[in-house]
């Protein structure tokens, strides 16, 4: 299985799990426990903190016997799936921080959070989709419905 390289971009590592997992080969709505083991799964109820990104200790890759943990609130509008495609994203983009550096630095924390949601839309949207009768024929509400995504994730989708 895949080590991800802290060096490398977060496109880079976005595309080596899409690969290595074959995420985009099983048709839609994209199916993400594969990544399980790298990005581990973790209740907020069991920590007491709404959805975040638990890194490794120390530098090196993120492994199997290295993961990060996903920690996801239990109650939430979001489908469970899309929080921890955004959440995997902040970890591939190695977003650190904390709830008094967003109160300090809003943009800094909005651009964060653009990044991730853009990487979690190319996670949980297959290019096939988009590109093979996605744009031209499928409005953007058919292919949300597709791929059991919110409308305005698929809005984010870069083109």
């Amino acid at each position: 299985m895949v080590a991800l390289r802290t060096d490398d971009s977060p496109h880079v590592l976005l595309w080596s799990l899409i690969r290595e997992y074959r995420l985009h080969e099983n048709g839609v709505p994209v199916d993400l426990s594969p990544l399980s083991n790298l990005f581990v799964p973790v209740t907020a109820m069991e920590i007491g903190t709404p959805d975040f990104v638990v890194m490794p200790q120390g530098s090196g890759d993120l492994s199997m016997s290295r993961p990060a943990h996903i920690v996801l609130a239990d109650d939430h509008e979001l489908p469970w799936r899309v929080r921890y495609a955004h959440e995997i994203a902040h970890a591939l983009c190695r977003h650190t921080g904390s709830l008094r550096m967003i109160q300090v630095d809003g943009w800094f924390h909005d651009r964060q959070e653009r990044e991730a949601w853009q990487l979690a839309a190319h996670l949980l949207i297959p290019s096939r989709v988009i590109y093979e009768g996605g744009w031209s024929e499928w409005t953007m509400s058919d292919i949300a419905a597709a791929c059991g995504v919110p409308e305005w994730l698929v809005e984010m989708y870069p083109r």
